[in-house]
């Protein structure tokens, strides 16, 4: 049941709240990426972070800095290049760096993007350490730090249907002297229905509640689940670097198919994509 959609808290660092700092260690790197930290923690896929002139025979440590302790059992990473890694939590009572419930220590990874959980920590750092790099000495990039709690129970039990999924443009056609057109066009929004019929899981309902009534700030909707395998085509929208911060714009209605009360419950929610 790996495949159904995934739902977290908004990234516990986005960039919108400005409260991380990085302290970015390298011990053949000619530079270290310092100016473009903030690039992991704005949404978009077509930045991020890198460093100049490192290799394999230098390790990269990189330690996120929170103003504040965070509560999390999720860490995402999106657009990575790194084979081996490792991942720690810092407990700020004992002043030490400790291994999370599960485990973090990669090594010979291919993915690209990666997820991991694990026992709910409060911390205000975690720290990461690149060993090696999926292509030999070349330097370590990623393009999202995510640090966030699943919400509810984090994931669907069933597949709703995924129903006019929509990344809108804004496209819009502006004529010229010679008569043609210019195509004009925004960074994609993203917008999808879930469609839910006669649903009998009880946590994903309480799930549905959850986004409903009490994430004001918005959720990160992951279509993918981690899981891009089950979808015939790798498509923009379904591939696991797809994650994006929703808002839900219908109304709640739920109710019981064909009005029996012991039925399941069927409507249709819509996320849209919030700042």
């Amino acid at each position: 049941m790996s495949g159904q959609p995934r739902f977290f808290r908004k990234n516990l660092i986005d960039l919108d709240l400005d409260n991380a700092s990085w302290d970015i260690t390298d011990s053949v790197a000619t530079g270290l990426g310092e100016n473009f930290t903030r690039f992991m923690l704005n949404r978009d896929n077509n930045s991020g972070w890198g460093t100049i002139g490192s290799s394999d025979a230098g390790n990269t440590t990189l330690i996120m800095t929170c103003d504040d302790i965070l509560s999390f059992n999720t860490l995402i990473l999106v657009g990575v290049n790194f084979k081996d890694y490792s991942l720690e939590w810092w407990d700020d009572i004992a002043a030490t760096w400790n291994d999370f419930s599960t485990v973090i220590d990669v090594t010979n990874n291919t993915r690209s993007t990666i997820f991991h959980q694990f026992d709910q920590v409060q911390s205000s750092k975690v720290r990461l350490i690149i060993t090696a790099t999926i292509t030999g000495d070349v330097d370590k990039t990623i393009r999202q730090f995510i640090v966030t709690q699943t919400i509810g129970s984090g994931q669907f039990k069933g597949n709703p249907i995924l129903k006019k999924p929509t990344i809108n443009l804004s496209k819009k056609a502006v004529p010229t002297i010679s008569g043609k057109a210019k195509i004009l066009e925004r960074v994609g929004a993203y917008s999808v229905d879930l469609v839910l019929s006669s649903w009998p899981e009880d946590d994903d309902l309480t799930l549905l509640e959850e986004l409903h009534f009490f994430q004001p700030s918005g959720f990160l909707f992951w279509p993918s689940a981690g899981d891009e395998t089950q979808f015939r085509y790798k498509r923009i929208g379904y591939r696991n670097e797809d994650i994006f911060l929703c808002g839900v714009a219908s109304e709640w209605q739920p109710e019981w198919e064909k009005g029996i009360y012991v039925n399941g419950m069927g409507m249709t929610v819509k996320l849209i994509e919030v700042v």
